[in-house]
């Protein structure tokens, strides 16, 4: 027996919508072509139209929008490595930090700015 291969993992919410009506369209299309009568078959065939013509817009408004940055929080025991991407594409990997220089690093994305590439101890005044 083969494996059906999984489809590809869906990243947001508007991509799950696409795929709903997708589905709900084909879904009508199917039931239309089994349809009895012609009025049924119509009926059928102007409702999967409608889900058509929704997935169009969703697709216009998805495509309208500015490129996406976000960013990808690894975790490996207590060791955080921070990737920022661009449209799922990285564009910077930190290198993994502690969880307590994690909170500091996050802190700093969630004000606006880059994490430093390296945090250090102040080191004490020299006498």
């Amino acid at each position: 027996m083969s494996e059906v291969p999984s489809p590809p993992l869906v990243t947001s919410l508007d991509q799950i919508d696409l795929q709903m009506l997708e589905a709900k369209e084909n879904l009508l299309r199917q039931q239309a072509e089994k349809a009895l009568r012609e009025d049924q078959k119509a009926l059928l065939i102007a409702r999967a139209d409608d889900f058509k013509l929704q997935q169009k817009r969703l697709r216009k408004r998805i495509e309208s929008r500015p490129p996406k940055l976000s960013w990808l929080i690894e975790e490996d025991g207590n060791h955080i490595q921070l990737t920022r991407m661009h449209n799922g594409k990285p564009l910077d990997v930190y290198p993994p930090v502690h969880r307590s220089m994690a909170g500091v690093y996050l802190q700093a994305i969630v004000q606006g700015f880059h994490p430093p590439r390296v945090l250090t101890p102040i080191e004490p005044p020299a006498e």
